[in-house]
């Protein structure tokens, strides 16, 4: 470990800490030695977590203390996981509906220290949701334990690739304490693939971070150039399914191994250690899994349903994450691991020239735009493109013409885009809405 591990780990994190009051480098120290703890310790755990949680929702919450009266049930009546099925499952919809009428709100906290967050979801439909700062740290720690896996150390050099600009002031100087090399692309095209590898020969990173659809673009790049690249010790993918061939393509390119990781709305985190398998941060979620299935030998496969432990600002009790996940069968000994994420295939679109037109430029566009519901983009023909969008009754035409004009010069004056606004995006056979689709 070199000074500059020590000293971002040891100094400047926890000051960071004192700071924020996020908490991030003790629930990291927690969440190293409870990697540790049997199924029966990680069960005590979170059945604690889980009645504290419910006592504080039922107390200060008033969606969950009207949901408790209406099905006649008592916060002691929820003592442990398996009480959990007593409750209606949470959707997403219902989030953002009382979200909006202050009802998913705890009122025992002043608001203006809730931190405002944000997903893009799986299904197109942008989610902001409010947490505690405790509630955030606990989430990065169980990320950066993950991290840890791969051999990574805070201090360590490495890229994130991303769609969005770095905008904000304050994560360009994240950016540069914690060492990180930010590089944005809207395209994966020759030049940006350029751009991307003198960034890495020059600074040598040694984790490089992004979506494997963008990845596997740029390592096939590289490998159909005959270009060697070395010094990369792992790679992590996260935001999209990562397939096999794409997993190959990226560890033949960069020399390394790549380890996936998952992090679903409302608390589901997993990620992949040196055998493939994903681990689940069972101290931060209580992931329960409904509409079971049999997989291959010893697998389940299941829709996700998650159990924020930590959230107590917007508490997220049975959220249904629209995700399938194939696990392992667990037993008293071992917890839950999963063997492979599902559910979040998204089809690859390419303009007439060529431009790869990256899911994650959307979903990052349009996760900030509150007056968009919903939203997919189609491909009808090579140059035939149509955006769907489902707004609500803020919505203008200015947007509407902000966004047309923001879309289409993103995908080029070579396509051409139809803005199309609907009262609801057609659902697949699956009976999920795919947000990107192909359709020729």
């Amino acid at each position: 470990m070199s000074i500059r591990n020590l000293f971002t780990e040891k100094m400047i994190l926890p000051f960071s800490d004192v700071i924020s009051s996020k908490n991030i480098s003790s629930s990291l120290k927690f969440l190293r030695e409870s990697q540790k703890w049997t199924a029966d310790e990680i069960k005590n755990f979170q059945n604690k977590k889980l009645r504290q949680l419910i006592n504080h929702s039922y107390n200060n919450v008033p969606y969950y203390n009207e949901l408790f009266k209406k099905i006649s049930l008592l916060p002691s009546d929820i003592k442990t996981i398996e009480d959990l099925q007593k409750l209606p499952i949470l959707t997403k919809k219902s989030i953002k509906e009382n979200i909006a009428n202050g009802k998913l709100l705890a009122s025992n906290f002043n608001k203006r220290v809730f931190l405002k967050n944000s997903s893009s979801g799986s299904t197109g439909e942008p989610l902001q949701f409010y947490e505690t700062a405790t509630s955030y740290g606990m989430n990065i720690a169980a990320n950066l334990r993950g991290w840890y896996g791969m051999g990574y150390r805070l201090g360590d050099c490495y890229v994130k690739l991303s769609v969005n600009p770095r905008s904000s002031k304050v994560k360009r100087i994240q950016d540069y304490v914690n060492n990180c090399l930010y590089f944005s692309s809207k395209g994966v095209n020759d030049h940006d693939i350029i751009r991307f590898l003198e960034l890495i020969r020059k600074w040598k990173p040694k984790i490089l971070r992004g979506y494997p659809s963008t990845l596997s673009v740029i390592a096939n790049y590289i490998i159909n150039n005959n270009i060697e690249i070395t010094g990369i010790s792992a790679i992590n993918t996260t935001g999209e399914i990562l397939f096999d061939e794409m997993k190959i393509s990226m560890e033949k390119a960069f020399c390394t191994k790549v380890f996936d990781s998952y992090s679903g709305e409302g608390g589901a985190t997993m990620f992949q250690n040196n055998e493939g398998v994903y681990h689940i941060a069972h101290e931060y979620a209580i992931t329960e899994l409904i509409n079971v299935s049999k997989g291959s030998l010893n697998t389940s496969i299941g829709e996700v349903i998650t159990t924020d432990l930590w959230n107590y600002a917007n508490p997220f009790i049975r959220y249904a994450v629209n995700d399938k996940v194939e696990v392992y069968k667990s037993n008293d000994t071992k917890p839950m691991i999963a063997k492979k994420i599902l559910g979040r295939n998204v089809d690859m679109l390419k303009t007439p020239k060529g431009k790869v037109l990256i899911v994650h430029f959307f979903t990052g566009y349009f996760e900030w735009i509150s007056t968009v519901d919903q939203f997919q983009i189609r491909q009808d023909s090579p140059k035939d493109f149509i955006l769907s969008l489902v707004v609500n009754g803020s919505f203008t035409s200015f947007e509407e013409k902000k966004i047309f004009d923001y879309v289409q010069n993103y995908i080029g004056e070579d396509a051409i885009l139809h803005l199309n606004i609907t009262k609801e995006i057609p659902v697949q056979k699956n009976g999920k809405t795919r947000f990107m689709l192909k359709n020729f």
